[in-house]
């Protein structure tokens, strides 16, 4: 795997990893955020703007939970395939969503003893090298055992994104497939500027489109939890 750092005028790159991850300068090219080598400090030459093309060792979960943030930091940080994403606080209107979406799916899940429901930040191992934090993560009863003091260690039944204009490309590719590949039955994509839910279930280990919903059209039905409906117009 390579990932392209691209350089300003009169920088080349020299490659430190003990230092925190604030002091670094962090323009890794990469469309899911940022890799091992991610943190890559510059010193002043005289060159023109180039790319630098590095061989990238993927972070494992053990590295990725001993990395040090700086208290000031107020990023969110999850492991993808290897690569450490760095995502922004939610803003406002993502929150007003993933409040009423909890709540609405908390009373469900409790009033029916279904199991569990967790909302971000939250860590999601999957395996050696993937520590997603999604939004909402629903650990049926039968699988509570997933639930440890360090987070949830295996695959939940239901994963829920709320996205953003930076984050549409990952909610949408890149973590859809990663849990299409982990076998998470049903993805919840939550999207806040038009005002709709997409449900997808997994069908011979592909995720096939359930049951989708704006404002405009009414009710969302879901098969995990099971029998789940929800008023769209209540939760934006």
């Amino acid at each position: 795997m390579l990932s392209c750092l691209c350089l300003k005028q009169g920088e080349v790159p020299y490659l430190n990893r003990n230092r925190k991850v604030s002091d670094f300068w962090r323009d890794v090219v990469n469309p899911n955020g940022l890799s091992y080598l991610w943190d890559i400090p510059v010193k002043p030459v005289v060159s023109k703007v180039m790319a630098v093309a590095l061989g990238v060792k993927k972070m494992t979960v053990h590295e990725f939970r001993n990395l040090e943030f700086a208290e000031n930091d107020r990023h969110w940080y999850e492991l993808l395939d290897g690569e450490l994403v760095k995502k922004k606080a939610p803003t406002p209107a993502h929150q007003r969503v993933a409040r009423k979406l909890t709540l609405a799916l908390d009373a469900f899940i409790s009033q029916n003893n279904l199991g569990e429901l967790f909302f971000a930040p939250v860590d999601v191992f999957l395996d050696d090298t993937n520590s997603p934090q999604p939004d909402l993560v629903f650990v049926a009863t039968a699988n509570e055992a997933i639930v440890t003091d360090n987070g949830i260690e295996g695959v939940p039944q239901l994963v829920v994104e709320i996205i953003s204009p930076t984050s549409v490309v990952r909610d949408r590719f890149t973590k859809k497939d990663l849990y299409e590949r982990f076998g998470v039955k049903e993805y919840w994509i939550v999207d806040p500027s038009n005002q709709e839910i997409e449900i997808y279930t997994l069908n011979n280990e592909r995720y096939e489109l359930l049951s989708a919903a704006s404002v405009l059209e009414g009710e969302l039905k879901s098969a995990v939890p099971d029998d789940l409906v929800l008023d769209v117009k209540t939760l934006f």
